[in-house]
């Protein structure tokens, strides 16, 4: 997994690298508009803050779930005057990690599965040939749930989608007139999990920070 999550990072620096003296001289023919393609990889922090109620009672516990993660995304750019440009897109992501944490008598696990984006974004072009932007979008994210009352021996488990919002902001680099490399952060919430152990409440909010980095070609 964090092979296949450096390489686009690595592929990223070296192209940056190579291609940065031909900018030079035709940086400002990269377009910066039309479809694109790419491929990301990066790190991603999930908090998970869980909540657990007798009905008298609630006990709260957070946790942190760290790992890494490689996907891509599709997307189409316009240019609405000068050095403005907006656009939408869609991604899918890949990752896999679990992390338990114990409320009371309760212990909860996750595990983090697939990611899907779709959203637009707004930005401004600077030095001909690099791109800074704002994002919006809407994430539904899925997830491996689990919850164990270890006073009563009583275990339930499912895979659970949530829908969520999602905020970044982002660099691309034109490498020539097609290609580009990428460096972004976001941040995601998620809906919460409700759900019932026993006599208790069980409830869940998740949380995601990410960085990436990625290449991409435009069309």
């Amino acid at each position: 997994m964090k092979t296949l999550v450096l390489a686009p990072v690595l592929v990223l620096a070296s192209a940056t690298a190579v291609a940065t003296p031909a900018l030079a001289q035709s940086g400002t023919e990269a377009p910066f508009t039309g479809a694109r393609v790419e491929l990301h990889g990066g790190w991603n922090w999930l908090r998970a803050r869980s909540q657990v109620s007798d009905g008298t009672t609630t006990t709260s516990a957070t946790d942190h779930i760290n790992d890494g993660f490689f996907g891509g995304q599709v997307g189409y750019d316009y240019a609405i005057g000068g050095r403005t440009l907006v656009g939408v897109f869609g991604s899918y992501d890949l990752s896999n990690d679990k992390e338990c944490a114990t409320a009371g008598t309760t212990t909860g696990c996750f595990k983090t599965n697939r990611n899907i984006e779709a959203g637009a974004r707004v930005g401004e072009v600077f030095g001909g040939a690099n791109l800074v932007y704002l994002k919006g979008a809407y994430v539904n994210g899925k997830f491996g749930a689990s919850a164990t009352d270890n006073a009563t021996n009583t275990y339930l488990s499912d895979h659970e989608k949530r829908d969520g919002w999602r905020a970044g902001v982002g660099v691309e680099h034109q490498l020539g007139r097609y290609a580009y490399a990428k460096l972004e952060y976001n941040y995601s919430r998620y809906n919460r999990f409700h759900g019932e152990l026993g006599p208790e409440a069980v409830s869940v909010r998740l949380n995601r920070q990410e960085v990436l980095g990625g290449i991409g070609f435009r069309f």
